[in-house]
Formats: C-alpha cells, structure tokens, sequence
C-alpha cells in the first residue's frame, strides 16, 4: 500500500469533494493498471505532489518517463490534447493516453532543472521569449478547450469588494486583449520558469500545459509575475521595463498590449489565491502586492523606449 502525503490527500478531498474521496480509495490499484499496462518499473511519486498523482519510472519501449494520474475531471485530458497539438514545438512528448483511468504516460525531461538554474534573469527572459515566439497553434477547435476569458470572468466575478478597483482595470483590460486583431490561439495556459525544464542536449522543453484558447501575448503574463518574484525590489523597474520589450518584440506586439496582459494575469492570480476562507494576514499581504505592482505597471505604460534607472 502506498502512503500519500497527507497534503495531497487534502487537496484532493476539499477540490474534488466526494469524486476525489473515491478516486483516493482506488489509486493503489490505479496505479497498479497503469504499471502493467505500460510495463513500469523503478517508480517514484515526485516531492511535491498537489492536484495529480505523478511518479518517476521507467519504460523498456520509451526509457525515462512521468506517469500522471488525475481525478476524472476534463484537465488532464486536455493536456493530452494540447500536447498532441503542439507536437514538434520545445514541449515535451506525450506517449499514451488511457481514458478509463485518466493516466498519461509523458517523458521524463533529464536532467530536468527548470530555468531558475539559469541563474541570470536577462538569460531566462531571452530563453523564455525563443520559446514562445514559436509556440502557439492557432484554432479550429475552440470547443474541445476553455478560453482564458472564461477564466477571468468566473475569478473576477467570485472578486470580493477590496478586489473591486482592480478586478474593474484588468476586465477592461482584458476585453482589450480580447478585440486584438489576432487569432485566437491554443496555448500553453501556464507559462513559467517551473515549467520549462533543460534536457540532455543541454536545450529547454515545456511541460504540464494547460491547453486554454486565447491571444497569444496573454502567455507572457504569468511568467513576468514569477521573475519578479525571485528579483530584489530594487531591480523591478530594470526588469520590468527588459521584458515588458523583450515579450513584445518576441510577440509582435506592442508595449501596452504586454503591460494589459501581464496586469491582467496578476489580478486573476490575486483573485484566484484569495478564493475561499483566507487568513486576514494573508489577504493584507495580497492586497498590498496588488497596490505595489499596480504602480509597477503602470510606470511603463507610458514609456517609450527603454527605462533609464
């Protein structure tokens, strides 16, 4: 019998409800099926398990590989669908799908150390921008997946009242993003450096997608949060100003449209930590960060050209 962390249990039981209580009770043999079907061995749960059951293991016909096991929810078969969709781009491989179980087996990115191990950020800004300029796929399957404005509509709307200037801005915002005179395109849905992981040719390849329908600058957003981050106060507005160009050269776009998306995506994350019953302490931490990257942003709307510091 398997030991799971006792905070993967309770993820699962307060996100799934009574599905997720099931789903727990019958992982072990799951797990089972999925090592006989694919002929696994050398298996190992990852440390962090949070939402999905995902081991380490080997393959005889496929070599290094994650096994990734979910809750009969439509997200892990959508990741199946995305990666199938953005085969051939800088993103890992999907080798089988089992729909009984909700099992995927992907490969096993070694020696997988995602792009913090960089260490310099105008490097992972550079590498980040290489990889999203050829990423999207444009749709013509718009019913198979949700819509980033789908995302933003259900967190803005759950918005409690200290929430309200801001989720207003970034719903303008987005309704901005959302008239470009671009095609709406598959993305990745969660583009950030944890997700992009060094290979054995000493290249970068993206994992766990998403898969959300959207315009393709809206991928920039999450991952100009995460570097500032990891950034010193002191260097924001340098950094801020680097990738707000970089995204938008990268892109094709314009300063503005990245400085819509990036604020937009710091909201609905904002919204999306603040769902639920959240200690006091904690939402005054949000909502100040919320204030401080709010003037952030805005310093660089306006800019034209580079920021001297």
């Amino acid at each position: 019998m398997i030991i799971y962390p006792e905070k993967f249990k309770a993820n699962i039981n307060s996100t799934f409800g009574k599905k997720g209580v099931f789903w727990l009770r019958d992982l072990d043999s799951t797990i089972e099926k999925c090592v006989y079907k694919w002929e696994l061995f050398n298996c190992f749960p990852v440390d962090d398990l949070s939402f999905n059951y995902v081991c380490k293991a080997e393959s005889g016909k496929y070599g290094p590989v994650i096994l990734k096991l979910g809750v009969m929810t439509s997200e892990l078969i959508q990741e199946y669908r995305t990666l199938q969709l953005l085969k051939g781009r800088k993103i890992c491989k999907c080798y089988d799908y089992d729909e009984e179980t909700n099992a995927m087996l992907i490969e096993r990115i070694n020696p997988g150390e995602n792009l913090f191990s960089q260490g310099i950020p105008e490097k992972q800004i550079h590498t980040a921008c290489e990889i999203i300029r050829d990423l999207p796929v444009e749709t013509g399957f718009s019913n198979e997946f949700p819509y980033y404005k789908d995302w933003i509509q259900r967190a803005f709307s759950k918005a409690d009242d200290d929430l309200s200037a801001y989720v207003e801005k970034a719903q303008i915002y987005s309704d901005e993003i959302d008239n470009l005179k671009i095609p709406d395109s598959l993305l990745h849905g969660d583009f950030h450096h944890m997700n992009i992981l060094r290979n054995t040719e000493g290249s970068w390849t993206l994992i766990d997608p998403k898969g959300i329908i959207g315009k393709q600058p809206m991928e920039s957003g999450r991952f100009i949060l995460n570097q500032l981050n990891v950034i010193d106060r002191d260097d924001h507005r340098k950094y801020v100003n680097l990738m707000f160009d970089s995204f938008s050269e990268a892109l094709g776009t314009d300063r503005d449209t990245i400085f819509k998306c990036a604020y937009t995506e710091f909201v609905l994350s904002c919204c999306w930590t603040l769902e639920g019953d959240i200690e006091i302490d904690k939402k005054e931490k949000v909502l100040s960060e919320l204030k401080y990257t709010t003037d952030l942003y805005e310093q660089f709307r306006m800019k034209q050209g580079k920021y001297h510091v």
